[in-house]
């Protein structure tokens, strides 16, 4: 111990620190020299804080402390005279310069239950044992220790996080530009330079000169664009064409927004420029991208959730399970609201429809039930936000508030009846981080903690007299005042983020949490606990950027497979469509049949691919959307059973199914998706079975609220899958060994589609078997009942298409001599033209029943090409045109069905698809000439 009365520990916690604030206070409270925060740090005693002690450490062999955390949680230790204490006599402190010889020390307790340290004083006397008062003020002063530690190491890992983003940002590698409407000269920033592979120095960019560094199909656009926007005001965002110097093109982005000049005219363009040829490496920078925000938001202390309108949730971070008992994977298929305390859902569900409705941020605080039936009170912050499709969902931010509640509650109390029990809340609050101020109803401060006058920059003295919205930034003063008038009026409690403006330097974001003293206050005194919120703001903003820039990864890649698709589905329609005309042939020979018969499984095979990673990326984006009908599930069982006998007899296999004689004719559910996972299930037991036999099971057993449960297993008896196997079947790009994708093929996707498909529709998925032995693949899911249905005669329609004239419009030649062909087999009359232009101009001249379109040709798409012919009226307006088409996405076959288009055929052909699809619109054509 030492004389001194000065703290000496600021090279650790910054001069003046609430830790120096703290043991201040407990040495004042005791009237005692000596007092620190004392830490355990493996075989040492470190010293957060120390008043009145020399040593910033000791040996925790002879220290008081770990004799006080032995204790445990809420424990006390006081040594009344250690000299005649058989635990410390011997102790150097006792014995040697620093004669100790009373010691009182509370136990520090982080929230997840750790026993770090201890708030204690010190003298060089014997003293009697505090009174119980004294003792249960040092503990809370222990608390509020332990508050400070887990902030500080909260606020630690934000700045870290914070430093990282800032770093990630200053290599986006994205440049802007200025286009000056009066004189024409354009501005570029170093990295457009770099994009032109031209040196600034050498070269001084202008309207005209930036306009041909495109390539010259792209100029007349880029010039029209420009000249718009600068007529209209209009933001643009377009991708060029880029001609370097040395030949190089290079594929570029421009975004630009007006400048607007005092009268409202247009006084400059600007904008901003990056060169997105490297489409795999800006995938991978959005993959990193996306990475990062669930990175941020899983370890974020603060519950991160993506909420639709109805309450499902996209997203939960895991977080939730601190505070609400429950792991993300136990809250599926459950809503938000399920959690919330019934009296309090009205709060969170108003707030939801008000964010949806108006777009504008709301904070609100509730009560959630945890599993363990304690309530906890939760602050939520939520975001309207837009997915893919445009419809809107909410991110929410859930904190959890307990201790804040707590807090706020004994500030009340101290508040109430502080002129009977004295100051002892109000030394607490001069030693809280945060500001904790009274605020009368005409805005002026009785009482402002000592934290106000760092954030403000004002002493309390100044304060007096005049009003809290005199530091208001000017454009928040209206929101707080409304929300401070509104709990006067109410007495309910609220919390707003606003910004202050202190005496010097720039605003500051602070939370403010507001409420009423008392209802019988005379002064109609609001309290406020008020908190500065900077980091966090800025933590929010990254994170908004995070989820922006993953939102536009999966766009990005969405489109990517989507063009990707198109462009492998065009020449794929020629390979399957006359590898099956050829197979039809019966002057071809074994050897080149069976050459026939290999090119059409390996087309088969690549168009399997091709759906299995337009499948996961849907699945991924969440555009995938059931399609519940009333379905046999029998028949399900049995058509897919009967697709797969043929590849089954050309590998000497048996196949079989065992139904449950009590099932159901009829269900209700998504009979597509169902076929797709037993299919995918049937074509993995043939692939991976050499000799021996595949089974399949079809049962069906009742479950709750009218609903039944169908479970289908496909078993075989070939190579098997081990237990560990099993655990990563189901992931994305996984398969039971790495030399299966030699042996066997396939994308690793099959399964996990699977699993993701039967968890939408509420299932289970799941396999078992062993190495050698063959394997079983089971699902089950809960469908309604629903009456029995009746299968359709796919022969019958195919035989009463009868005699009609068929328009088609194809830019590919391959295509229209394989349409011709094959509906020339079905007793149809085609005619072909290569673009939409020429089919409009078709059906003007010639009477046909169908025209069937393409959507990509040149001259005139397909899109428009329907819509000319709509525009024509009459009964030539009214013709049927079927998309025949390689655009398989859900947004695309919409497209065309809004342009005027009947139906949709995809590429490569289905032939029996094609057939009724034809025989249903010709057949209805002709039913609707007959009534006229």
């Amino acid at each position: 111990m030492s004389d001194g009365e000065s703290h000496s520990n600021r090279e650790i916690d910054g001069e003046g620190s609430p830790f120096d604030r703290l043991t201040s206070l407990a040495a004042t409270l005791f009237e005692a020299p000596a007092a620190l925060v004392s830490i355990t740090d493996g075989s040492r005693q470190r010293f957060r804080s120390r008043l009145g002690i020399d040593v910033v450490e000791v040996d925790r062999e002879n220290a008081f402390t770990p004799h006080a955390v032995a204790l445990g949680q809420g424990g006390v230790l006081v040594v009344e005279d250690a000299s005649k204490d058989p635990r410390f006599e011997n102790s150097p402190h006792v014995t040697g310069e620093g004669e100790v010889r009373f010691y009182a020390g509370a136990v520090i307790t982080t929230r997840d239950g750790r026993n770090v340290g201890a708030l204690c004083v010190l003298d060089r006397v014997p003293r009697a044992r505090p009174d119980e008062a004294k003792l249960a003020a040092l503990k809370s002063m222990a608390e509020l220790a332990a508050d400070m530690l887990e902030k500080r190491e909260r606020m630690r890992a934000k700045a870290e996080k914070l430093e990282m983003l800032d770093m990630a940002e200053a290599m986006s590698g994205v440049g802007h530009w200025r286009l000056d409407v009066a004189t024409n000269r354009v501005t570029w920033s170093e990295q457009v330079y770099h994009v032109h592979g031209l040196d600034p120095d050498g070269f001084d960019p202008n309207l005209d000169s930036a306009i041909d560094a495109y390539h010259p199909d792209d100029r007349a656009a880029i010039s029209a664009t420009v000249q718009r926007a600068v007529e209209t005001g209009d933001p643009y965002d377009v991708r060029l064409r880029l001609v370097r110097p040395d030949g190089e093109t290079r594929l570029v982005r421009s975004q630009g927004t007006a400048e607007r000049d005092e009268g409202g005219g247009v006084a400059a363009l600007f904008g901003v420029f990056q060169d997105i040829t490297e489409q795999e490496d800006a995938l991978a920078r959005a993959r990193k991208n996306e990475h990062r925000y669930r990175l941020l938001a899983d370890n974020m202390a603060d519950v991160v959730a993506r909420v639709r309108p109805d309450g499902h949730s996209h997203y939960i971070s895991p977080a939730v399970e601190a505070i609400s008992g429950y792991a993300p994977a136990e809250m599926f298929g459950k809503t938000a609201q399920d959690y919330v305390l019934e009296e309090d859902k009205p709060i969170f569900l108003n707030a939801m429809a008000e964010v949806l409705k108006t777009g504008k941020n709301r904070r609100v605080q509730y009560r959630v039930v945890h599993k363990n039936g304690e309530l906890i009170w939760v602050e939520t912050q939520l975001q309207r936000v837009e997915n893919s499709r445009g419809e809107g969902e909410v991110i929410v931010v859930i904190r959890d508030i307990r201790d804040r509640k707590m807090l706020e509650d004994e500030l009340v109390e101290a508040l109430e009846s502080s002129r009977r029990q004295g100051s002892r809340y109000r030394l607490l609050a001069e030693n809280m981080a945060d500001v904790i101020c009274r605020v009368r109803p005409d805005g002026t401060c009785p009482y402002l903690s000592p934290a106000g006058e760092q954030i403000l920059g004002v002493t309390r003295q100044e304060m007096i007299g005049r009003k809290s919205q005199d530091f208001l930034v000017e454009a928040d003063r209206p929101r707080l005042l409304r929300v401070l008038a509104e709990v006067h009026r109410t007495g309910q409690s609220a919390t707003l983020e606003y910004r202050v403006q202190p005496r010097t330097g720039p605003p500051v974001w602070v939370e403010g949490s507001f409420r009423k003293v008392a209802e019988e206050d005379p002064e109609g005194e609001l309290i406020a606990v008020i908190r500065e919120i900077g980091a966090r703001k800025a933590l929010e903003a990254e994170l908004t950027a995070a989820r922006d820039r993953a939102e536009t990864a999966v766009r990005t890649k969405s489109e990517f497979l989507a063009n990707m698709s198109h462009e492998l589905r065009t020449p794929l329609t020629s390979v399957v469509g006359f590898a099956g005309l050829l197979g039809q042939s019966r002057t071809l020979g074994d050897e080149e049949r069976r050459y026939v018969e290999r090119i059409a499984a390996g087309s088969e095979a690549l168009l399997a691919v091709i759906n299995d990673i337009l499948d996961y990326s849907k699945l991924e984006a969440g555009a995938v959307e059931l399609d519940p009908q009333p379905f046999d599930p029998l028949a399900l069982a049995q058509a897919g059973v009967e697709l797969m006998e043929g590849q089954c007899r050309a590998k000497g296999l048996s196949l079989r199914l065992v139904a449950d004689p009590d099932m159901p004719p009829g269900l209700i559910g998504d009979s597509g998706r169902l076929r797709q996972v037993l299919l995918n299930f049937l074509s993995n037991a043939v692939k991976f079975t050499a000799a021996g036999g595949v089974t399949v099971s079809a049962s069906c057993e009742p479950g709750a609220d009218g609903r039944a449960w169908l479970s289908l297993s496909v078993k075989d008896t070939g190579v098997g899958i081990s237990d560990d196997q099993v655990e990563q079947l189901f992931d994305r790009f996984t398969q039971a060994d790495a030399s299966t994708t030699r042996t066997f093929g396939g994308t690793g996707l099959g399964l996990a589609i699977s699993r993701q498909l039967v968890e939408m529709m509420g299932g289970e998925i799941g396999a078992f078997g062993r190495p050698g032995e063959g394997a079983t693949f089971w699902f089950q899911v809960p469908l309604p009942m629903a009456e029995a249905t009746e299968p359709r005669a796919e022969g019958e329609a195919v035989r009463s298409i009868g005699a009609a004239r068929i328009l088609m419009a194809d830019d590919a030649p391959a295509n229209r001599e394989l349409v011709s062909v094959l509906l020339g087999g079905l007793g149809l009359v085609v005619d072909t033209v290569e673009n939409g232009a020429e089919a409009v101009e078709a059906v003007r001249q010639e009477a046909y029943d169908l025209v069937l379109m393409d959507v990509h040709m040149p001259v005139m798409d397909g899109l428009d090409a329907t819509r000319a012919i709509r525009g024509l009226g009459g009964d030539i307006g009214g013709i049927p045109i079927i998309a025949l088409t390689a655009n398989v996405g859900r947004e695309q076959v919409q497209a065309c069905l809004e342009a005027g288009m009947n139906g949709h055929l995809a590429k490569p052909i289905d032939v029996s698809q094609m057939a009724r699809t034809l025989s249903d619109w010709l057949n209805a054509s002709e039913v609707r000439q007959a009534a006229g």
